[in-house]
């Protein structure tokens, strides 16, 4: 707050003017200033509002009912300034800026269907449905390496601004899923989780982003190149919740997107050449195409020469 936005002065120092009628210059008598100019000393330019010399006491113009006056302006503009600090304060914590600080955990997330991808290379999806006192969870997740799982499926409920999830089976593991910025939350599993559902080959924690379902499919119908990449790879691998194996789809969606230039869908149309997938004729040739496409934009599993020898590159 500016220092001098509201201010205490001696009267006849802090108000020009009023030295003389208020008691004497020098005489410490409170002046009510806004950003340097004196308010209640501006008063005195208007007849008759603040006191003059030899006015009878309780007078309309008296100097009691001045300084009751000028009392009252000070108390309202103090009571103003409080209200806006209130205001200014709800308003903040009303922004979505406090979701990012403290996300209520009603808000992470509503039910549905959802793809989750994390940033040590797990990705997977997660089903909310509602029920009564809560939701009921089912959240799959792969290890792209390793082709690890992880499965828990269980009653979800608030607790501590985390959404946890219990096991159906009640055998104590359970996984947390805790809101952070915008679209994205961190997962972690205890011990009997990690154990019981991942064993030693993988884990369910990690930071992960989380995206609508509905929104990658309206996104991919609207032509997005790396929403069909995404929603072609969810077919290929047929682990995600909402959405069912089937190679014919992935194929088209890898098409659409590698149409678009999209090197992900270029690698991935020359792995279903090379296999002979999605109802396609096994063919190196063609595949070897697809690859150096892929390669040709930078993916980087397509440069170690899947399908084709380093003399061919």
């Amino acid at each position: 707050m500016n220092r001098n936005l509201l201010s205490l002065s001696p009267r006849g120092r802090g108000c020009p003017g009023r030295g003389r009628r208020g008691g004497g210059a020098g005489v410490f008598q409170p002046c009510f200033a806004l950003n340097r100019r004196p308010l209640s000393c501006a008063f005195t330019k208007i007849r008759g509002i603040l006191p003059h010399e030899g006015e009878e006491e309780g007078s309309p113009y008296s100097a009691g009912s001045a300084h009751e006056w000028e009392a009252s302006v000070r108390n309202s503009l103090s009571d103003f300034l409080k209200t806006s600090y209130g205001i200014a304060a709800w308003m903040l914590l009303a922004s979505p800026w406090s979701l990012v600080l403290a996300a209520p955990p009603d808000s992470l997330p509503p039910p549905g269907i959802y793809a989750l991808k994390s940033d040590v290379g797990m990705e997977g999806s997660l089903e909310l449905r509602a029920r009564e006192g809560g939701y009921h969870a089912f959240i799959h997740l792969t290890q792209e390496e390793t082709g690890g799982t992880c499965e828990l499926e269980g009653p979800a409920r608030s607790r501590q601004q985390r959404l946890v999830v219990e096991s159906l089976h009640g055998d104590g593991a359970m996984l947390s899923l805790t809101p952070g910025r915008k679209g994205h939350a961190a997962i972690k599993g205890n011990d009997e989780a990690q154990r019981e559902y991942c064993g030693a080959r993988v884990t369910f924690d990690g930071n992960y982003r989380i995206v609508p379902l509905d929104d990658i499919l309206a996104r991919a119908d609207a032509g997005d190149a790396a929403a069909r990449f995404r929603l072609g790879n969810m077919y290929y691998k047929g682990y995600f919740r909402g959405v069912p194996f089937d190679e014919a789809r992935a194929l088209a969606r890898f098409r659409e997107a590698a149409a678009q230039g999209n090197a992900d869908a270029l690698y991935m149309l020359g792995v279903m050449y090379e296999e002979g997938q999605g109802g396609l004729t096994p063919d190196k040739a063609q595949a070897r195409e697809w690859y150096r496409r892929a390669a040709a934009l930078g993916h980087a599993l397509a440069k170690l020469g899947r399908g084709w020898s380093q003399e061919e590159k």
